[in-house]
């Protein structure tokens, strides 16, 4: 009888056993989650916020350029190539007697191109619509780069260019960018260099600069004895560094570079131009027969592996 009972418990363990193995095989378990992505520099959620800070300071610029006509009330919105547009607007302000209306400006967006946070001054690049309150100006999307000096200070603009009409532009990554491979890196400073010699030389690599060069022109200017120059905002080795005039971020596809130039287009011979506030603006003799005209230029690309796509452009007088 005793026997009999250990083969009970004998055979009553092994279809146990049994059972835990057949679960075991149907059942994996729950499958490992996949790792959260690294939160970027800034979030989706972060835009409205950050948009907000920089039209409340921008307002307050603009109207404080109109009462003081001191460029430097500029500094605590906007910085580098952006400044030097601020700069001439306020001159223009001052020499046309403030007659233009004065306007502000909201920004509104949402897909932001944001690397991993760091230490030192940081770049963005976020997609947005710029609405004027200035009645007859057009609402505008435009792909800007923001920079702040480090993570305490405010995000101020460097430069922004319109996205042109039926531009197909790529989502962000989700969470953070990466950082560019190096092939990413050798193609976008390529793209970056055709551009400037593009606008400096009236070349054509494709992107269909044409237009953008025409307006570094000045209207009625002669042809002949014509000078263009066209540089980065700072002579620096590596564009691409936190202080250089190319941000350029992965994003779902390839890569969204946002490259800032400033060029000089000087003419000597007989000039039909006569605008006297833009010569008084740049400090030159309303009639003279040589001028500077000085601007800043932003260009938008997608660069994907060799090929770059055009996304946008815009250009401003300067000082």
């Amino acid at each position: 009888m005793e026997q009999l009972h250990r083969m009970r418990q004998l055979v009553g363990a092994v279809v146990v056993v049994m059972l835990l193995a057949a679960c075991t095989a149907s059942d994996p378990g729950p499958s490992p989650t996949s790792p959260a992505p690294t939160p970027g520099v800034v979030q989706g959620e972060d835009v409205a916020a950050l948009l907000e800070s920089y039209d409340r300071r921008n307002s307050a610029a603009i109207a404080a350029s109109r009462k003081t006509h001191d460029p430097t009330v500029w500094l605590t919105a906007d910085v580098g190539p952006l400044l030097r547009a601020d700069a001439f607007d306020t001159r223009w302000d001052y020499v046309s007697g403030g007659k233009s209306p004065l306007g502000q400006l909201t920004h509104t967006g949402s897909a932001v191109y944001a690397p991993a946070a760091a230490e030192g001054e940081q770049s963005v690049i976020i997609d947005l619509t710029r609405t004027s309150t200035v009645k007859g100006n057009k609402t505008v999307r435009t792909l800007a780069i923001f920079r702040r000096e480090d993570p305490v200070k405010d995000w101020r603009q460097f430069g922004s260019a319109v996205v042109g009409k039926g531009a197909t532009v790529p989502a962000p990554r989700r969470g953070a960018a990466p950082a560019l491979t190096p092939a990413e890196r050798k193609e976008v400073l390529r793209w970056s260099e055709r551009a400037r010699l593009d606008l400096e030389k009236g070349k054509d690599s494709g992107l269909g600069l044409a237009a953008v060069r025409g307006e570094l022109r000045v209207s009625g200017a002669a042809k002949f004895d014509e000078t263009v120059s066209v540089a980065y905002p700072l002579p620096i080795t590596d564009q691409l560094g936190p202080r250089g005039g190319v941000v350029a971020i992965p994003a779902e596809t390839g890569v969204v570079a946002v490259v800032m130039f400033e060029a000089e287009a000087s003419y000597r011979g007989p000039l039909t131009w006569e605008d006297r506030t833009y010569a008084l603006t740049v400090g030159e003799r309303p009639g003279a027969d040589e001028l500077t005209k000085r601007t800043v230029i932003a260009l938008a690309l997608h660069i994907v592996g060799a090929t770059a796509t055009l996304l946008g452009s815009d250009i401003d007088d300067a000082l």
